[in-house]
């Protein structure tokens, strides 16, 4: 009575468990005890294999997925199902059951029954003994291909040389690298052992050339495999070039044929798929040579002809002699086919350059680097544009492949060849702006800006500076507010800079807020550049210029930035900073440990950052504190509003010196803006953050402005 409502209570969990689809390989659906099924070799296949009345093996875990540590024995009981569930049970085999000790993987042996036909089918595992609560999670299901045959079926599925170049000396030593799989539906059980043998076809005769015994330490499962090494001796020079048909040797290469189970150990589905074969090269000594790399060594994209050529050129030897005798040419390819013609121009040329050696016992890839000597300059008659520049070795001297002597495109990419160059280039721009814009009214913003010519030319030709206003830190002139443009007649020197100032005229109506301006060096393209694409900012982090247009109420979003400035003392100091929107009563706070000079501090912001009101007092308030072994005193640091999309701005954006006028040290009292650095600027200035480690006393210095 027992037994019998025991397995109708079973049965009537099943139905109820595994209606419909079946479960994913495993389940994880409530934190208790699950069942996952394994496979062997899962990168290569998707299934467990097995032969129609033999034996399937089931790699089978049972654990909590919630973390316990789970002990003790289950039993699984395995089903195969031919619709790929277990609600429709005409067509399912009963596959047994196996004990299964928890928390560690286990294969379980299950038998096929001789009845099932050969195909495709579904493996569902139960956990029968599971002493949980929730049982939706007590199954597992993977997929299984039955073979007619029991058998399993040996093949070497893969075989590479054991050296880089394949080529081995006559008679010397070699080694093969062999993938040996199990592609039958059998395991091969452990301790087995079986041999690899490994032939060439020498004058139409098949010549062992090495074998190698293989006893497995653990059972190959059906679709696993295991990897090894096999030796193998290279025949004598003599019996190679009887081979080729030669008196003397010259170059050889033929298939080395490996067998694995050559004899007949192990009975297989398939005993004429037991081989495969890797093209293995010898000979006279001989060298192998080819160009691994052409470096310019500035890292520059252009050439000027008549400037210095800067280049360097890796040989390689992947041979089994020293390379000597030989010569290397670069070359600029004109016609740019890869190899070097008539019409191309030569810059150097190495003849007898130092020999390069090789090592073939240990397989390495020998090198010499070659470099063009100082005084070494473009030609002239170079027509402008752009060309690889090439090396080819040159002369007599015999290799294994001549086909590879040039170099391909060792390049990342073209050099431009040009007869002047020029690079314009932005390089920084500041404001002495110390108030608001009126919104309605508008207003003036003096600028000075700073361009980079980074080429070695001097350009003479005017150009144009167009200047932007950005109210969202996108820089977009088709939507942005055009502030105009200026002319610069200046003529700048290669590798100068040159410093300009401008008023920037901001009209009424732009709006309340932070503005970003920015600026786009040339946009008429009047300098023909070597790169066109560094003369506007990438984003507003890269622009120094930001300033407020107030209509005297609204507010505007900005956050704040600190910064170590450069020639501040080295000490190591942990600051802490803190804004008061509304004169003392409301802070956010923020901290940091800038350790170096030029180093941000921190940046206190909020989600839409801070509402600097126009009217309204504004705090800001500092403290130090050094650690351990540095002296007390002030620090000084440097800090800056801006808009509330910019990220960052460099060190550089920032004051970058103290003045006499700086008075915060151990200063205990409420200060004001006009005491910052000497101006009354209250959108940047500095700070001393005072420091004391001794007993960690807190010196604070802090100050207060009218946001204008």
């Amino acid at each position: 009575m027992k037994k019998s409502f025991l397995y109708l209570l079973f049965a009537g969990i099943i139905i109820f468990l595994f209606a419909g689809c079946p479960l994913p390989l495993t389940t994880n659906i409530a934190a208790d005890i699950v069942i996952t099924l394994g496979r062997f070799n899962p990168t290569a296949n998707n299934s467990l294999y097995g032969g129609v009345g033999g034996t399937l093996s089931v790699p089978v875990t049972v654990s909590d997925q919630t973390g316990k540590t789970l002990t003790g024995d289950y039993t699984i009981v395995f089903t195969l199902s031919a619709d790929n569930s277990l609600a429709t049970t005409g067509d399912n085999t009963g596959m047994g059951s196996s004990s299964v000790t928890a928390a560690q993987e286990q294969v379980a042996d299950v038998s096929i029954p001789a009845a099932v036909a050969a195909g495709n089918y579904t493996l569902f595992a139960v956990i029968s003994d599971a002493a949980d609560t929730v049982k939706n999670n007590n199954t597992a299901s993977i997929s299984v291909v039955v073979g007619a045959s029991n058998l399993p079926n040996l093949q070497i599925a893969s075989l590479a040389a054991g050296s880089s170049i394949a080529s081995y000396l006559p008679g010397a030593a070699g080694k093969v690298i062999y993938k040996i799989a199990n592609a039958g539906f059998a395991a091969i059980a452990s301790g087995t052992t079986f041999t690899v043998n490994l032939t060439f076809n020498l004058s139409g005769t098949d010549t062992s050339v090495g074998s190698t015994n293989i006893t497995l330490s653990a059972a190959l499962y059906p679709q696993d495999f295991i990897t090894g090494t096999a030796d193998f001796t290279m025949p004598s020079a003599g019996t190679l070039a009887a081979d080729n048909g030669e008196a003397a040797l010259t170059s050889w290469s033929e298939a080395l044929t490996a067998t694995v189970d050559s004899g007949g150990a192990i009975t297989e589905t398939d005993e004429t798929d037991n081989t495969n074969t890797v093209t293995i090269s010898s000979g006279s000594s001989k060298p192998e040579l080819s160009i691994a790399s052409v470096t310019v060594a500035d890292g520059t994209d252009y050439a000027k002809k008549g400037n210095p050529v800067e280049y360097s050129v890796k040989v390689e030897n992947t041979g089994l002699a020293a390379a000597q005798g030989y010569s290397v040419v670069l070359f600029v390819d004109i016609d740019g086919d890869g190899t070097q013609n008539t019409g191309d121009k030569t810059l150097y040329t190495w003849d007898s350059p130092p020999v390069v050696p090789f090592d073939i016992v240990n397989g390495t890839n020998n090198n010499v680097i070659l470099s063009v000597p100082e005084g070494t300059v473009y030609p002239s008659d170079i027509t402008d544009g752009m060309y690889y520049v090439r090396a080819v070795i040159t002369g007599s001297m015999e290799e294994w492949d001549t086909a590879n002597n040039t170099s391909t495109n060792p390049n990342s990419s073209q050099i431009d060849f040009v007869t002047t160059a020029y690079d314009l280039s932005i390089d920084y721009m500041s404001t002495s702006l110390t108030g608001a814009v009126n919104e309605a009214a508008g207003g003036s913003v003096p600028v000075s800006f700073r361009i980079y010519n980074s080429a070695g030319d001097t350009v003479t030709t005017d150009f144009a500076v167009h200047f932007y206003a950005s109210s969202d830190g996108t820089l977009a002139p088709a939507g942005d507010t055009d502030l105009g443009s200026v002319t610069v007649t200046d003529s700048l020197s290669g590798n100068s800079r040159i410093i300009k100032n401008t008023t920037l005229t901001i009209p009424g109506g732009l709006g309340t807020g932070y503005y970003t301006i920015y600026w786009i060096i040339d946009d008429t393209d009047a300098v023909s550049e070597l790169d066109e694409n560094n003369n506007t900012p990438a984003s507003a982090d890269e622009c120094f210029v930001f300033f407020p247009v107030s209509d005297g109420s609204t507010g505007i979003d900005a956050r704040l930035i600190v910064y170590k400035p450069a020639n501040a003392p080295p000490e190591q100091t942990y600051i802490y900073g803190s804004y008061y929107p509304d004169a003392w009563v409301t802070y956010d706070n923020k901290t940091g440990y800038p350790d170096q000079p030029g180093e941000k501090a921190f940046d206190i912001s909020c989600t839409g950052g801070y509402q600097l009101t126009p009217g309204n007092t504004v705090g800001l308030h500092f403290f130090g504190l050094n650690y351990a072994g540095y002296p007390d005193g002030a620090v000084p640091y440097a800090f800056r509003f801006v808009p509330d999309y910019v990220a960052s701005v460099p060190a550089a954006a920032l004051p970058s010196a103290l003045s006499s006028e700086d008075t915060f040290e151990s200063n205990d009292s409420q200060s004001t803006a006009a005491l910052l650095s000497g101006s009354n600027d209250p959108l940047t200035g500095f700070i001393n953050a005072f420091t004391n480690y001794a007993g960690y006393s807190y010196n604070y210095d802090y100050f207060s402005f009218v946001m204008p």
